[in-house]
């Protein structure tokens, strides 16, 4: 299962990879977070949930989800859960009305750089998955020089450049 030998191995997998990436500690926040929104007409079983809970930290919510209500409060858990940050595309959110089941997942992460960019060297640029979109792009790349001994060759004083980081 999703390269598991097994569902146990599946939950280790998950409870570490859960565990290795969530930090908010004031200075850095990366946190993941798993919903499943159910309508009021479906009775899952208690055990289903739990074990929801528990291996995958899932929250659940049983209520109308044809009303406005449900949008407003799925709305309401993704923007707490994203720093509000789809506050653009959560206001005014409806839910089809045939829908019985909903699932949302959200990966958050906020940190600050540790040398800032300047914007003087933003460009405009096209990004693309399956649309074109036109966007600033920070760009930055740093360069280390590293001394190294080469013994072998003889040279007791050689460099190697080496690209440390770049973002596009």
């Amino acid at each position: 299962l999703l390269g598991s030998t097994d569902t146990e191995a599946l939950r280790t997998q998950v409870s570490a990879m859960w565990e290795s990436v969530y930090r908010d500690d004031g200075k850095e926040i990366s946190t993941l977070a798993n919903s499943v929104w159910l309508d009021k007409t479906l009775n899952p079983r208690q055990e289903v949930m739990d074990t929801l809970a528990y291996h995958y930290y899932c929250s659940s919510y049983r209520q109308d989800l044809s009303g406005k209500q449900a949008a407003k409060d799925i709305a309401a858990w993704l923007n707490n859960h994203t720093g509000g940050f789809l506050k653009q595309y959560t206001d005014g959110y409806q839910l089809p009305e045939e829908t019985i089941l909903a699932l949302y997942s959200t990966v958050y992460f906020q940190s600050k750089w540790q040398d800032e960019f300047r914007a003087v060297n933003n460009t405009q640029d096209l990004f693309h998955e399956y649309l074109l979109v036109q966007l600033t792009m920070v760009r930055r790349t740093t360069y280390a020089l590293h001394r190294r001994a080469n013994a072998l060759a003889g040279n007791k004083h050689s460099y190697c450049l080496l690209v440390v980081y770049r973002v596009w």
